[in-house]
C-alpha cells in the first residue's frame, strides 16, 4: 500500500509517461512474496533462452545461487523477527532489484533483431553473467544495517564478503564469485559516476567488458524501483523511516519532493536497456514535475 502522503499526490502524476511501465513492475512485484522462489523462477526463465548444454555446465552456479537465495530469505526472517530488518533494504527490495535485472536484460531479447541495438559495445550477456546478475541484485545489500556509509565501501564490503563466501561454498568457482563481489562493491553510489564516465569514454565499435557493463546494468537495476513516480515515492518514504530509525542525519529528506528531486538529479543511465524503456526521460519528467510542484508550494 501506497502511504498517504504519497497517494495523496497521485492525481499530479496521472498520465506520466512511463505508467504503463510501472503498472507492469508494481504488479509484478506484487506477486513476488518469496525470495527463493522468485530467484528459482528467474533462472528458469533465463535458462529457456539457452542450450541444455550451456545450461548444465553451469549447474554448479545455479545451485550456488539458490542456496544464496535461501539464506538470504532465512537470515531476513531472523531479522523481521527480531524487529530488526531495515524498512528499505530488505528482502523486498531485493525482490525488486531482481525484477528490475530481469526487466532490463529482456530489452536484449525483444530488440535482438533491430538495428539500433548498439552490439558493437553492448554485446549480449551470456547465460553465466546473467546469472552473476542476479547473485548480486539478490545479495547486494545482504545484512544491510540501515545505516549509511562512513567510509567507501563499507556496507557493500560486508555484503560482498558474506555473499562470495556463501557462493563459494557452495559451489561456484572463484572467477564467478570474484564477479559478484566486484558487483556489489560497485554499487555504492561513490562509485556510480567513475563506471558510468567509463561506458562514455568508450569509442564506437570498442565492445564493453563484461564486468563494468554488468556494473552498469547493476547500477541501474538497484534504483530502477525508486525511479517509478508513484512508487519510487513510497520507496523514499521507506527510506526515509529507516534512516530515522538508525539516527541518520537529514532522513526527513529522503520523503520530500526537495530529496526526490536531488535523487533523481544524481541518478546515472549509461546502458541501452535502460534507455529503450526510456528510463532517462522519465527522470527528466518526474524533476520537472517536482520542481514545478516546488514552485506551486511556495
Amino acid at each position: 500500500m501506497i502511504p498517504s502522503d504519497v497517494s495523496s499526490q497521485e492525481h499530479h502524476l496521472q498520465g506520466t509517461a512511463g505508467s504503463t511501465l510501472e503498472e507492469a513492475f508494481v504488479q509484478k512485484i506484487e506477486r513476488s512474496l518469496y525470495l527463493p522462489d522468485c530467484v528459482e523462477s528467474a533462472i528458469h526463465s533465463l535458462c529457456l533462452s539457452f542450450s541444455a548444454p550451456e545450461v548444465q555446465a553451469l549447474q554448479n552456479l545455479i545451485t550456488a545461487i539458490l542456496v544464496l537465495a535461501v539464506s538470504i530469505e532465512v537470515e531476513g526472517e531472523k531479522q523481521a523477527i527480531e524487529g530488526s530488518e531495515p524498512a528499505y533494504h530488505n528482502r523486498r527490495h531485493f525482490i525488486e532489484v531482481l525484477n528490475a535485472v530481469l526487466l532490463l536484460l529482456a530489452q536484449e531479447t525483444l530488440l535482438a533483431d533491430e538495428a539500433q541495438w548498439p552490439h558493437d559495445t553492448w554485446p549480449h550477456f551470456t547465460l553465466r553473467e546473467r546469472l552473476l546478475l542476479i547473485a548480486a541484485a539478490i545479495g547486494h545489500d545482504f545484512l544491510h544495517t540501515g545505516r549509511i556509509n562512513e567510509h567507501l565501501e563499507e556496507l557493500e564490503q560486508i555484503s560482498a564478503d558474506s555473499v562470495q563466501r556463501i557462493l563459494l561454498a557452495n559451489g561456484a568457482s572463484k572467477d564467478d564469485a570474484s564477479f559478484v563481489y566486484a558487483l556489489i562493491l560497485s554499487t555504492d553510489h561513490a562509485q556510480l559516476q567513475k563506471n558510468h564516465d567509463q561506458v562514455r569514454a568508450i569509442t564506437h565499435n570498442q565492445p564493453l567488458d563484461a564486468l563494468l557493463r554488468a556494473k552498469i546494468l547493476m547500477s541501474e537495476s538497484d534504483v530502477f524501483p525508486s525511479l517509478m513516480p508513484l512508487h519510487g515515492r513510497s520507496l523514499g518514504v521507506k527510506l526515509s523511516n529507516e534512516w530515522q530509525h538508525a539516527g541518520v542525519v537529514g532522513a526527513l529528506k529522503a520523503a520530500s519532493p526537495a530529496g526526490r528531486a536531488a535523487f533523481l538529479g544524481q541518478v546515472k543511465i549509461s546502458s541501452p536497456h535502460a534507455k529503450t524503456l526510456g528510463l532517462d526521460t522519465l527522470i527528466l519528467m518526474q524533476i520537472e514535475r517536482l520542481l514545478l510542484e516546488g514552485i506551486a508550494s511556495h
